[in-house]
């Protein structure tokens, strides 16, 4: 091979290379867009408007990992729900749950003994467990109402409450009211 012929050959795989490279990058251009066009229309639909660019750009990165996120669960088809975008999705795991979950405490530990003292009377034996289904959906029997946002209220305990009693209103009753 000659000295023009190698020069030649190294030219043309630099440029397949640059040209590689330049449609990767392009590719990425693409993705980048249409990922901030998803954000913006994101942003119309939950009412988002950012104090300024920086703060508008911090958040486009937010929504892009949490995309990226959502994503690659639901391309792992491991479970039988996809995860999707929500009025969340510019925050990150720490403003989450700095904003959404005040007031939780961790329990005392002398509670947590007393609950673990206690014995149970009632057995298997004792119990008609024959005509039981191994597992119910009660959102397929319409007993379940649609998810409420309790903001930042810290009583959750309130509101699971009322939901289950809404549940058992619709079982034993056939009605399901939102209370």
């Amino acid at each position: 091979m000659t000295c023009a012929t190698i020069w030649h050959l190294t030219l043309v795989l630099f440029l397949l290379i640059a040209t590689l490279c330049a449609a990767t990058n392009d590719h990425q251009e693409v993705g980048d867009l249409a990922i901030a066009r998803k954000h913006e229309l994101w942003m119309a639909e939950h009412g988002r408007i950012y104090k300024d660019e920086a703060e508008r750009a911090r958040r486009l990165e937010i929504f892009k990992d949490n995309l990226k996120i959502i994503e690659d669960f639901n391309n792992a088809r491991k479970y039988n729900y996809t995860l999707g975008l929500n009025k969340f999705a510019d925050l990150t795991t720490e403003e989450f749950t700095a904003i959404y979950s005040g007031g939780v405490m961790e329990p005392e530990t002398e509670f947590m003994e007393s609950l673990r003292s206690i014995k149970y009377e009632t057995t298997t034996e004792q119990l008609n467990v024959s005509d039981v289904p191994s597992s119910v959906d009660w959102r397929t029997k319409g007993a379940v109402n649609p998810v409420i946002d309790q903001g930042k209220c810290g009583s959750c305990w309130a509101w699971v409450t009322t939901a289950t009693v809404e549940a058992i209103n619709k079982i034993k009753n056939g009605e399901l009211h939102r209370l």
